[in-house]
């Protein structure tokens, strides 16, 4: 497997939590309004080797809910760090719009898919930011999407992605902003257990296993074991 010597990052990802923000809602806004990504060209068009630099890749900055306070507390930094979890938690329009358009959604998700930058976002994995993951066919219920073609069409770029993350394991980090939190570096093997579900449910992988891998293996075993998995799942080829 090649060592990537270069992963291109929109500039606009690095910064404070303010700044980044700021940034990706005025670019996920406008690409949503024209229903293109051409819309957001010269916004990312300032690209910088994300190897060059050693700071932490967030990629969740938005605790679960508490019954406690029944709100996320989010962590906040005015310190320059990449900040690419504003990918999966600053959706482009409300819930209910997306609901409404969850095939456009999908189709720019898709057209995203096509960039490691873009794919490295991804990597908290929490769907209740993507509708289009979701049916809402039933009249009060909500069912996870689990059909082989949709999750073929979700999880392949995906994980076809994922050999060319593994420069960035060390780095790769969440945060929280409850007290005595911050901060945490978490490695990329510990991010990849949705990757692991259409698998998990098709009874190719069980519970014990999949809480091994994420927990006990290394980033390179976890992304070995992923792509034999959708070889044998989806028929894909082996990533290169």
């Amino acid at each position: 497997m090649t060592v990537e010597s270069e992963i291109l990052v929109p500039s606009l990802f690095f910064g404070s939590t303010a700044e980044t923000k700021e940034r990706w809602a005025e670019v996920i806004e406008s690409v949503w309004e024209e229903g293109s990504w051409t819309a957001a060209h010269a916004a990312l068009a300032d690209k910088v080797n994300i190897l060059d630099s050693d700071e932490p890749i967030v990629v969740w900055n938005n605790d679960r809910l508490w019954a406690s306070s029944n709100r996320p507390i989010p962590w906040r930094t005015d310190q320059p760090v990449w900040q690419m979890n504003w990918i999966l938690e600053h959706p482009p329009a409300p819930f209910d719009e997306l609901v409404a358009n969850s095939e456009k959604h999908f189709a720019l998700f898709l057209e995203g898919m096509r960039h490691l930058w873009f794919a490295i976002g991804l990597l908290e994995g929490d769907r209740t930011h993507l509708p289009f993951a979701f049916d809402f066919s039933e009249p009060g219920r909500i069912h996870a999407r689990h059909d082989n073609e949709f999750q073929r069409r979700f999880l392949m770029p995906f994980i076809e992605w994922l050999p060319h993350m593994l420069p960035l394991d060390a780095r790769i980090a969440t945060a929280s902003g409850r007290k005595g939190k911050g901060l945490e570096l978490t490695g990329l093997a510990r991010r990849l257990g949705f990757a692991l579900d259409p698998f998990f449910l098709a009874g190719l992988i069980s519970q014990p296993d999949v809480i091994s891998l994420l927990t006990e293996r290394d980033a390179n075993e976890v992304v070995g074991q992923i792509a034999s998995l959708a070889r044998t799942y989806f028929g894909f080829a082996e990533p290169s």
